[in-house]
């Protein structure tokens, strides 16, 4: 990795991606070849030791990456301050927002095992070099290019390794993972008192995305709390509900059961995905004995088409729904703390260290984005359960940015109220006199 390089030298910025708790996602071009590529640059000062070696592992990892069906990396490097990986531009939405946010496109079993297929391929690879993913989740699988440039697909690509992990012994013992998508025995202790898994943890992702994809829910039900949830995964009873799964074939039933096999030993690998009669029935290459893929989408109901398509998009709904209201949780624990630092500097003498104190919380919340807010908050929440940040999405500003004033102006009342009882003047608490 080149050292005291600056991304200015090599690229020119063309706008922000994205933002997270810890980076920043440009998109940038190349200076020479002015080619596009989005560059994540990481402040170096944020970091703590734990997560400088995810860092370099995450690169360590990248660097050995080079398939079609994965972001790979074209370069990394480092100036003083921060640390910047370039890697292959995602032009196009993520797996569910393809069919979310396409109203004229239905969702037959070929679109979903074509995208399996190109998953299932990239995994293959990664296993085969001894590489765990350990967060395959919906935001984690995007498209390169847009719909309206791939019809068929053919750009889906595994990204994010930040939680990707080699294993030299076939078994790792860190839970990482995302709760909805994260395998029993990446939670549960086995036999021998140890939590011990391996490339089968990134199989039982696959296999809640085919349920969801194909019905428009989750093949567990969402319990009040995680531990609840958890031993609701642990027994792995699928169903297959009629009013969602009316009109699927047996085979795709058949895989779905293969990949969310409660024991590991016996879970489906990535090259028995491959193998499998639905991802050759509906995705090997056209041929004289091969129906066409028009042939093949018309093979499916019409009516089961529609019904999972429009499963798919309340589905999507819901959980940007869901992210919503972890923003509003995070605001609510806000005021209330505000309000509780109040009424703490009211019964005690008000200094300078206060009165900053309620000021460098306000400019630091102001340097923090909607997203950032957002992650954060996921961040800490999945940590207090012992799983990992949900990810970030887009579909919340007006909402968002109207909260964050709101927030901002409740902790600037609290700061105008510490420097009046700071210089004698009546106050009071926070909750008494707002709305």
């Amino acid at each position: 990795m080149g050292i005291g390089v600056h991304l200015r030298n090599k690229y020119t910025k063309k706008g922000v991606l994205g933002r997270g708790a810890f980076a920043r996602v440009w998109r940038v071009e190349d200076r020479k070849t002015k080619k596009l590529y989005a560059a994540k640059s990481i402040p170096k000062a944020k970091l703590n030791t734990d997560e400088r070696n995810l860092v370099a592992t995450e690169i360590k990892i990248l660097s050995e990456i080079n398939h079609p069906n994965c972001c790979n990396l074209i370069e990394a490097f480092e100036s003083d301050k921060k640390i910047y990986l370039v890697q292959e531009l995602m032009r196009g939405p993520t797996l569910y927002d393809r069919f979310a946010q396409n109203s004229s496109e239905d969702i037959t079993e070929w679109h979903v095992a074509s995208c399996v297929q190109k998953i299932a391929k990239a995994l293959h690879y990664l296993h085969s070099k001894g590489i765990l993913h350990r967060d395959l989740k919906p935001q984690n699988i995007m498209f390169a290019k847009p719909a309206s440039e791939d019809k068929n697909m053919n750009s889906l690509k595994i990204l994010d390794f930040g939680f990707a992990k080699h294993i030299a012994d076939g078994y790792t013992s860190s839970s990482r993972g995302t709760p909805q998508y994260v395998a029993p025995e990446v939670v549960f202790k086995n036999r021998k008192g140890k939590i011990e898994y391996g490339t089968s943890c990134d199989m039982w992702s696959l296999g809640v995305l085919i349920y969801e994809l194909m019905s428009g829910t989750s093949p567990f039900e969402r319990k009040r709390t995680l531990p609840e949830f958890f031993k609701h995964v642990r027994k792995a009873e699928i169903r297959f509900p009629r009013r969602y799964w009316e009109g699927a074939s047996d085979e795709v039933q058949d895989l779905i059961l293969g990949l969310l096999e409660k024991s590991p030993k016996r879970r489906l690998t990535a090259k028995q995905v491959l193998e499998h009669a639905w991802i050759k029935d509906n995705c090997d290459e056209e041929d004289e004995n091969n129906p066409s893929q028009s042939q093949k989408m018309e093979r499916t109901s019409r009516a089961a088409s529609v019904r999972r398509a429009k499963n798919v998009k309340a589905m999507v709904g819901r959980y940007k729904f869901m992210r919503v209201a972890n923003y509003l949780r995070i605001m609510a624990r806000m005021h209330y703390c505000m309000d509780t630092m109040l009424r703490v500097c009211l019964k005690t003498k008000v200094d300078k260290d206060y009165r900053t104190m309620v000021k460098e919380a306000i400019e630091g919340f102001e340097e923090v984005s909607d997203d950032e807010a957002i992650e954060m908050n996921e961040k800490k929440e999945a940590d207090d359960k012992g799983g990992s940040p949900r990810g970030s999405g887009s579909p919340r500003k007006r909402v968002v940015s109207h909260l964050r004033k709101v927030s901002l102006c409740a902790m600037r009342n609290v700061e105008v109220k510490l420097i009046r009882k700071g210089s004698g003047e009546h106050v009071s608490p926070l909750s008494e006199d707002s709305d």
